[in-house]
């Protein structure tokens, strides 16, 4: 199997409520990633929460955006992970 990469969006339900003095949640969405590389399978999760600005659709476009080059192997990816941190 090659490289490939697939994104899922979900909103987490909370066992208990998550209660401040500016409000409560029951919930929080977030964006789960698989990265496949043959035998290898590496997962991530952003989530979400109100403050953070970012929503579900910033997410999926920062990711296709960044994985909108055809990466061989997981290695390529680091290696762009990598230039764009200095």
């Amino acid at each position: 199997m090659a490289f490939s990469i697939n994104s899922v969006n979900y909103f987490l339900k909370f066992k208990h409520p998550f209660k401040i003095a500016a409000g409560e949640r029951t919930h929080t969405p977030s964006v789960f990633i698989k990265i496949t590389d043959g035998n290898f399978i590496g997962y991530g999760e952003a989530t979400l929460p109100l403050y953070l600005k970012e929503t579900q659709q910033t997410v999926n476009f920062f990711i296709q955006k960044f994985f909108e080059d055809e990466f061989i192997n997981v290695n390529e990816c680091y290696e762009k992970v990598l230039n764009k941190l200095k």
